[in-house]
């Protein structure tokens, strides 16, 4: 996985993962992680979620809900 930075517009961390018919960007709100947590503390927090993170943007983009709270997370257009 890997994270592309921070949506200020949505306060959302952009991430990517890869599947085997190419990426699958997602933005994952900083809301999810606490409220107002620092910068290190969403990055220290996806890197502990990653593999629920990945399978939750995987099953978005099979146009399926994930389990909450990865429902939160919402598919991006990759930039």
């Amino acid at each position: 996985m890997d994270v592309l930075g921070i949506e200020p517009n949505t306060r959302s961390y952009r991430v990517r993962v890869q599947r085997g018919d190419g990426p699958v960007v997602g933005l994952i709100p900083e809301t999810l992680v606490g409220a107002m947590p620092r910068h290190h503390d969403v990055y220290d927090w996806i890197a502990r979620h990653a593999d629920r993170i990945e399978a939750a943007l995987i099953t978005l983009a099979a146009g399926q809900t994930p389990r909450p709270p990865y429902d939160q997370l919402r598919l991006a257009k990759e930039s």
